[in-house]
């Protein structure tokens, strides 16, 4: 007969430490990096108090009135606050972790990179287009930063994970039938107008 209480004589048991221990050792290089690249900035802001948003997030207007190109890559490693950067680091780790191991260190960089950049884009071609119809927005948005995060990238990385850009599957969504690939990208889109 079966006993529940005696433990796997093959496998010692393993404390949740260990296990947590093993876990983060498992991480890629370039998930670490892209990690240590978005807490830096946050660290700098909320800990020695340096008002970084104000330099790197997306602003539009500084991108096309003063040439701040610079802010497509930047913005994407700001972050408003604790609940924004432990979400976004938390889904990191994961996203980051998977597909590192699947596509390997210099695609992961690759696609990362292209991400980043992407996102930068987005946000500029949206705010832009938020500020020319509506005027100045600043009372929408806290310190006047519009576009800051690591979601946008996080969205590129679950379309990539979920293999959005191979499947042919639909599903139904309220009535309107649509193709899984193109579910993360509204859901982006979405993100970048309402965050």
């Amino acid at each position: 007969m079966f006993n529940q209480n005696r433990a796997n004589p093959q496998r010692p048991p393993v404390d949740l430490c260990t296990q947590i221990k093993d876990w983060l050792k498992s991480l890629g290089i370039i998930t670490r990096v892209l990690f240590v690249f978005n807490l830096i900035p946050y660290l700098l802001s909320n800990v020695l108090g340096l008002f970084l948003k104000m330099d790197f997030a997306m602003q539009p207007e500084f991108v096309w009135k003063y040439g701040q190109w610079y802010r497509l890559f930047t913005c994407s490693f700001m972050h408003n606050d604790g609940g924004h950067i432990f979400f976004n680091m938390l889904a990191l780790l994961f996203l980051g972790r998977a597909l590192e191991r699947f596509y390997g260190s210099m695609a992961f960089v690759s696609l990362s990179f292209i991400l980043v950049v992407f996102a930068g884009v987005i946000d500029l071609l949206l705010n832009t287009l938020l500020w020319n119809t509506v005027g100045d927005v600043s009372w929408l948005v806290e310190y006047d930063a519009f576009g800051l995060g690591y979601s946008a990238v996080l969205f590129g990385y679950m379309q990539v994970y979920f293999g959005g850009l191979l499947s042919s599957d639909t599903i139904n969504l309220c009535g309107w039938k649509l193709k899984t690939r193109y579910i993360t990208l509204i859901y982006l889109v979405f993100n970048k107008i309402m965050i």
